[in-house]
């Protein structure tokens, strides 16, 4: 071959790599401007070029020191389906409402009425509420936010509902009705717990929690149901010293049937959550009286 021809595919392959590199300089500059963001600046070693519709093909060519972005932080609840606990947890809800209104019911029967024992019934009455307006929300994937505050607000009623107690039972001391306050002190501990529990089941949706977290909580929260209804029952006892003693024996058996229903209903819907279904019985109808009215 003659030298020349040497020369001349030298020149030939220079110019094609010189017109390479100030084509994609160029390239490369008009997508940058393109894909500025205003918060980050140009994108970091990374180089995206999308060609015009009239260049046949597109190219990703990405740099091994390019920069990868994590998703930032947020506090948005996860999207969960709180379906299966949607029913029982509404009757729980409307039996812990009721028995809070009968417990006020039982207080005007013994003329307790406007005391610190009726303001529980009415956290009572609240907590109820909440629950029943969570468990309206547990059967969409979008009212997850909306089961979180509710459930919160509930353990806030109950919560609350602490110090009535311990001032209820500071009143039947005065009264001299001794029998009474030691029962108020010894249920004291179930508001508590319970509310704290329920506090427990919207915080585990708000830290995006498996369902299965939430369903432990529900089940302990309605456990504490379980001593409340005792104490509710107990209270037919201390009906007797008083005139209208029918009307409050009924109030207090009442208040007790609605809040023990509250609290199987309760700890079906967080058994439901996890999975566990219980044995089926025929007198499983029977329990309760009924749905939560």
């Amino acid at each position: 071959m003659p030298p020349y021809n040497g020369l001349l595919v030298s020149l030939v392959l220079s110019c094609l790599l010189l017109w390479s590199s100030i084509w994609t300089t160029q390239a490369f500059s008009s997508v940058n401007r393109r894909f500025h963001c205003r918060a980050l600046g140009p994108l970091p070693r990374v180089l995206f070029v999308k060609y015009s519709q009239s260049v046949r093909d597109s190219i990703l060519v990405t740099s091994p020191w390019a920069i990868t972005h994590s998703s930032p932080a947020t506090t948005t609840t996860a999207l969960f389906s709180f379906k299966p606990a949607a029913v029982p947890l509404m009757d729980a809800g409307k039996a812990l409402a009721r028995s809070g209104e009968v417990l006020i019911e039982w207080t005007t029967a013994v003329d307790l009425y406007g005391g610190a024992l009726s303001a529980a019934g009415a956290q009572l009455r609240n907590a109820g509420d909440s629950v029943a307006q969570a468990a309206a929300s547990c059967r969409f994937k979008t009212g997850t936010e909306l089961v979180c505050d509710e459930l919160r607000e509930a353990g806030t009623c109950l919560t609350e509902g602490v110090g009535k107690m311990q001032q209820a039972a500071a009143e039947a001391r005065v009264d001299e009705w001794e029998t009474l306050a030691d029962k108020v002190e010894e249920a004291t501990v179930y508001f508590e717990t319970c509310g704290t529990r329920l506090e427990a089941a919207g915080a585990a949706i708000m830290q995006r929690q498996s369902v299965e977290a939430v369903g432990v909580h529900l089940v302990a929260a309605g456990t504490c149901l379980e001593g409340l209804s005792l104490f509710l029952k107990s209270l037919v006892d201390e009906s007797d010293k008083k005139l209208q003693h029918e009307e409050a024996q009924a109030a207090a058996e009442l208040a007790g049937q609605r809040m023990a229903y509250a609290a199987e209903t309760m700890i079906q819907s967080g058994n439901n959550l996890q999975g566990i279904q219980p044995k089926a019985t025929a007198k499983n109808w029977l329990k309760g009286g009924g749905g939560g009215g």
